[in-house]
């Protein structure tokens, strides 16, 4: 290879997108069921056992804590944050982001949620 596509290759290979699947530090982008506003954040997805995990999400100044089930394609947490409870699933896209949909027991509908790896 010369030098020209080695320095291409080495160039492209940086501006990559981020791609991660399973443990890892994300940002959070979501909406709240029922177009009841959008909201930014980060969280930490830790695998806690064997398809088992630990997420903590930090929305704002509210911190919400996370246990549940799966592998690094699909896995299910139920949340809360103090009086706040609910369960989110999240699935593993191409480019390396996780989508999801969650809800709390109150809600007649799910909010959506996005993870990309940071």
């Amino acid at each position: 290879m010369n030098a020209r596509l080695l320095a291409l290759a080495l160039v492209l290979a940086g501006t990559a997108p981020a791609a991660a699947e399973g443990p890892g530090r994300y940002a959070v982008s979501g909406a709240n069921p029922n177009g009841q506003g959008q909201y930014q954040g980060t969280a930490v997805l830790t695998q806690t056992g064997r398809g088992t995990w630990h997420m903590t999400w930090t929305i704002g100044t509210e911190t919400f804590e996370g246990y549940g089930v799966g592998d690094t394609k699909l896995f299910s947490v139920a949340f809360s944050s103090g009086r706040a409870q609910g369960l989110a699933m999240y699935t593993l896209q191409p480019d390396g982001t996780y989508q999801g949909i969650w809800a709390a027991p109150t809600d007649t509908a799910t909010g959506t949620e996005t993870l990309t790896p940071r």
